[in-house]
């Protein structure tokens, strides 16, 4: 599986393995949520797909979804992070 940033190859089975051993909580404790949530999902990512983070949108009343679909801006989700935490 090609990644479109430098991550250790070595890393990858295990964050599947922790991925595919964990699920998202109920819908309705999601939807519970009462605080800014930015959702940063990568366009080619095949573990999650954008389906889940459209999901998450729908079901949190203040979250944004930011998609990554390049390289550069997979790159800038650290600054957009921050950014997000200052406000």
């Amino acid at each position: 599986m090609p990644l479109p940033v430098d991550v250790d190859e070595a890393l990858v089975p295990a964050v599947l393995r922790g991925a595919g051993s964990s699920d998202m909580p109920a819908r309705q404790l999601i939807a519970r949520l009462r605080l800014p949530v930015l959702i940063l999902p990568w366009a080619d990512d095949p573990a999650h797909p954008l389906s889940t983070a459209a999901e998450l949108v729908s079901l949190i009343p203040d979250s944004v979804a930011e998609t990554a679909r390049t390289t550069d801006d997979l790159r800038r989700w650290g600054r957009r992070a921050a950014d997000f935490l200052a406000a």
